[in-house]
């Protein structure tokens, strides 16, 4: 929640800017973005056993890009995307007494071409759609009944990514943009178990 706040606070600000207009529509771009990264189902993975006494199946997660825009509709970008780590521990009292503790993180390259289309000189959405060549880490501890449950996976795959979002036209060559994107299925189902992993940021472009 704190997170989201952040997000949306920062939007806000960016917007009671000036506005002005835009640059060229063609050429490079850095971008940095920063937000939530949610993991989604991850505790049948994380935490097999049941009897869950905590999940924390969110964290930071942010964004470096490196893009080309051909024209003002379309172009293509690669980035490096870090989405923190999902925790779950667990305590047992049956048949015996035992712990389980359990750490999932997940990072990747991404390549994927964008789509824009600007409403004016200032605002503009954005689409994207690639692919993720996601390395996901569970690294398992156990105690007592559950000590076998002692384990480290890691996988490195190929996988879909999709999202979308709106750009803020601040200055010449700076964009204020806030985004949603879906990396689907991360892992490996017969190591570290698959989690889809979405991120919702806000960030700046610097176009040259």
């Amino acid at each position: 929640m704190k997170t989201k706040v952040i997000l949306f606070g920062a939007l806000a600000a960016a917007m009671s800017l000036p506005l002005s207009a835009y640059a060229a529509d063609d050429g490079f771009y850095l971008g940095f973005d920063v937000g939530q990264a949610h993991y989604s189902g991850v505790t049948g993975s994380l935490a097999p056993f049941g009897g869950i006494s905590h999940v924390s199946d969110s964290d930071t997660g942010y964004r470096f890009t490196g893009g080309y825009q051909f024209n003002r509709y379309w172009g293509a970008e690669a980035s490096y995307v870090d989405f923190g780590q999902a925790e779950a521990n667990v305590d047992v009292t049956t048949p015996s007494a035992g712990s389980f503790a359990a750490k999932r993180q997940a990072h990747g390259f991404v390549f994927a071409g964008t789509g824009t289309y600007p409403f004016n000189d200032t605002w503009s959405i954005f689409g994207r759609l690639g692919g993720v060549m996601g390395h996901v880490k569970v690294d398992a501890t156990g105690t007592g009944s559950l000590a076998t449950a002692t384990a480290t996976q890691t996988s490195s795959d190929w996988k879909v990514t999709y999202g979308a979002g709106v750009n803020w036209k601040l200055a010449e060559n700076w964009i204020v943009r806030a985004g949603w994107d879906q990396y689907s299925s991360l892992g490996n189902q017969n190591k570290t178990g698959e989690s889809d992993v979405n991120l919702a940021s806000i960030g700046v472009v610097y176009r040259f």
